[in-house]
């Protein structure tokens, strides 16, 4: 039996931990004196792995699973969706193919598997979309990380706060320890002490299932006779929904398309952060000189956290990056001041006017 994951908060959890016990995981210490370096990360999820391994190396997921061979189901497949109302995904693909994305929308397509009540009127296929088993790329990466002599890394370790200073940055830690870096990168889901940024941004919960289904389904490794097929959605405002029997929505809406699926093994939730104008914020703090932020993520965290290690990496070493002035966390204050120019010259001119 695949050996659980302990958490003293919820009585749910993810797929990813099958066949990865919390035993598997590399250990690290606790921080129990005060240190120096030049770059402080706070989080160990993929934003904060990412960034580790752009500022030692540089490179991306493809790239980074061939050069250190790692073992996490890492693949090319196409991605299809599928609505009542073909015009939608249809415009939709013709879009995407107008922005360079190999994507056509196919009538009367039929997505493998798919042998439920629920008739398929066609879909937008999207080509050669990557992907991998998160965890074991993960720790693929932390294992190589772990042995690499400018990497460290201390678990059960609050960061409560982070402080600029004229030639460094201070974190300071729950245990009362102190961390000096040249720059700091909050590689969180909610960034430190910045209303800023988490004014500009909606909050919603999201929810999964991992449900079994025959081996032709290729999706996430099961067993021998099954995959596990992860359906997510019922997305609802957080604190204004009932989220009651989300997660048998889930189910029976897989079960009337893949008449073959069987139980629900592992079910969860999570947390997803909506920028008002639907971009990640990533790079470097507004007014700050050498703290940067990750997040945002729009429910895209293991795109945004690669992409995002990329672009933070390429800012501390002063590389230009086509990409950055996209995520840049300041934009929307600007945006609010050019509004705020033109809502003022209009009433000065009809003040005028009068």
């Amino acid at each position: 039996m695949t050996e659980r994951v302990f958490n003293a908060y919820r009585e749910t959890e993810p797929v990813w931990v099958h066949h990865l016990p919390i035993s598997k995981y590399p250990q690290f210490p606790s921080l129990d004196h005060d240190i120096e370096t030049d770059v402080c990360i706070i989080g160990s999820g993929i934003a904060g792995i990412s960034t580790a391994y752009e500022l030692i190396t540089g490179d991306r997921v493809a790239h980074i699973i061939s050069t250190l061979d790692l073992d996490c189901e890492f693949r090319y497949v196409p991605a299809y969706r599928h609505e009542a109302d073909n015009k939608i995904i249809s415009k939709g693909a013709d879009y995407a193919g107008d922005a360079g994305i190999d994507a056509v929308f196919q009538k009367g397509f039929s997505v493998s598997g798919w042998d439920g009540d629920v008739s398929q009127e066609g879909a937008a296929v999207f080509a050669a979309q990557g992907t991998f088993h998160p965890t074991k790329y993960l720790l693929g990466v932390i294992e190589w990380l772990k042995a690499h002599p400018n990497f460290q890394c201390f678990a059960d370790t609050r960061a409560m706060g982070v402080e600029e200073g004229r030639d460094n940055v201070i974190v300071w830690t729950e245990q009362g320890y102190i961390i000096t870096a040249k720059d700091v990168v909050e590689a969180t889901c909610i960034p430190l002490q910045d209303s800023s940024i988490l004014a500009e941004m909606s909050y919603s919960r999201t929810y999964c299932i991992a449900i079994r289904g025959p081996r032709y389904d290729r999706l996430t490794a099961c067993d021998d006779n099954n995959d596990y097929l992860v359906v997510g959605g019922c997305d609802h405002k957080v604190g204004q929904e009932d989220s009651l029997d989300r997660f048998e929505i889930l189910a029976t809406w897989a079960r009337q398309r893949f008449a073959h699926a069987g139980s629900v093994d592992y079910h969860w939730s999570g947390q997803i952060l909506e920028p008002v104008d639907h971009m990640a914020f990533i790079g470097k703090k507004e007014w700050k000189m050498h703290t940067y932020v990750i997040t945002g993520d729009s429910g895209n965290g293991l795109t945004h956290g690669v992409l995002g290690g990329r672009l933070i990496a390429d800012e501390i070493e002063g590389r230009e990056n086509s990409w950055a002035a996209l995520y840049e966390p300041s934009r929307m204050t600007v945006q609010h001041d050019i509004r705020f120019v033109i809502q003022l010259g209009s009433s000065t001119r009809d003040a005028c006017s009068s």
